[in-house]
């Protein structure tokens, strides 16, 4: 055991049951806090691992040893970290606390004689996860976060737990990531793991299910289905688009969305049967400003599915994943008033009709008037609580 370890063993007698030398070790301390934490986190993350498939033995283990380092007083964290030949970031520097995540994972192979390497890469992130991260790393980040007994009211670690049940483990993750992001300018720094993990979350297509739909990603294999649908003037009756004549405009359309995906400009699901896998239509969010948290809803849907309830089940799963995971705050719908089919989706997801928009847009050698429809996340969580 490196030497400068040993100011902080006291006079532990260790078992051999992990579980016991935990209690024991922060018992020494009298830091009832810490462990009340980790016994909490233990017990998520061995509930979380096996809802996904991971180890639970694995990550009760590790969630037993992540703040071990509590025990090291933040003045010497720094002091320590380089006596352990800890590489030390500029922005651990810069603030010293949260180089503790690295320290854990010393004392957990230094003091503990933990050697299993996902166990202790999970520990070195549970604070800000890192990119590439595996199934262990995101079960003790999340299970770390929603355990906290925080006062007050905290809506995003309720909505977490919620998409971790639901088996969205990602979604999850994202919410608490976003949450940090959001509120960077009030923050000492944001740790590069952390900034470099959302991003990849971020930038991964998120696949999200309904009762009777998948929905996910167009590919160019799926330019026929677009095709099909883009190519009946029912469809395209008002839409800013002339109804297609061959399938190369389906496959420039397809590569259109995910180019805007790529550059965070939009995103545009394929809503796709379970059964046979075909793109029935597609919906999603283009408009996109981050900076006002709010963009604009877009769908159509093939004429053999209409009035199955299809465009309720799916708008209300992706308004979900606009406001939880995108933080939009406002979400907006451009309808014209003679869309009366479209008009009661809207309505019955909630949309309220906010005013006219007189010639809003020219097409067809014609002005367009368009009503303005809008739902804010406050009165989505009021319906969906």
């Amino acid at each position: 055991m490196n030497e400068a370890l040993q100011t902080y063993l006291k006079d532990i007698q260790f078992s051999g049951d992990l579980k016991k030398d935990i209690e024991a070790f922060f018992a020494a301390y009298e830091d009832d806090e810490t462990l009340g934490h980790t016994l909490s986190v233990a017990s998520e993350a061995k509930r979380v691992a096996t809802l996904y498939g991971a180890d639970p033995v694995k990550a009760e283990q590790a969630a037993l040893l992540h703040d071990i380092s509590n025990v090291v007083p933040v003045a010497e964290m720094l002091d320590l970290a380089k006596k352990l030949s800890i590489e030390i970031m500029d922005e651990e520097y810069t603030y010293g606390r949260i180089v503790h995540q690295k320290l854990s994972k010393a004392m957990a192979r230094e003091i503990f004689n933990i050697t299993d390497q996902e166990i202790l890469d999970a520990i070195e992130c549970h604070t800000t996860l890192k990119s590439e991260a595996s199934l262990m790393d995101k079960v003790l980040f999340i299970s770390d976060k929603i355990s906290w007994k925080l006062p007050g009211d905290h809506q995003y670690l309720l909505d977490a737990r919620y998409k971790v049940d639901e088996m969205k483990l990602n979604e999850g993750v994202l919410i608490y990531l976003n949450q940090v992001w959001e509120n960077r300018s009030k923050l000492k720094l944001i740790h590069p793991w952390l900034i470099q993990a959302r991003a990849e979350l971020m930038s991964t297509f998120p696949e999200l299910e309904t009762e009777r739909f998948l929905l996910r990603q167009i590919t160019h294999d799926n330019a026929n289905d677009i095709f099909q649908t883009f190519s009946l003037d029912e469809v395209t009756k008002y839409y800013d688009v002339e109804s297609f004549t061959n399938i190369e405009q389906a496959e420039k359309l397809i590569q259109t969305w995910h180019q805007r995906f790529e550059n965070k400009q939009a995103i545009r699901w394929g809503i796709t049967l379970k059964s046979d896998n075909r793109v029935v239509g597609t919906c999603g969010f283009h408009g996109w400003a981050k900076n006002h948290h709010k963009a604009a809803i877009g769908y159509e849907l093939t004429p053999q599915f209409w009035r199955q309830g299809v465009m309720t089940e799916v708008l209300e799963k992706i308004m979900e994943y606009g406001f939880d995971t995108l933080e939009l705050n406002r979400i907006e719908a451009f309808v014209e008033p003679e869309n009366v089919g479209s008009r009661r989706v809207l309505e019955k997801v909630g949309f309220q009709a906010e005013g006219l928009l007189k010639d809003n847009y020219y097409w067809k050698n014609r002005f367009v008037d368009n009503v303005i429809y809008a739902l804010i996340k406050k009165d989505f969580k009021k319906m969906t609580r």
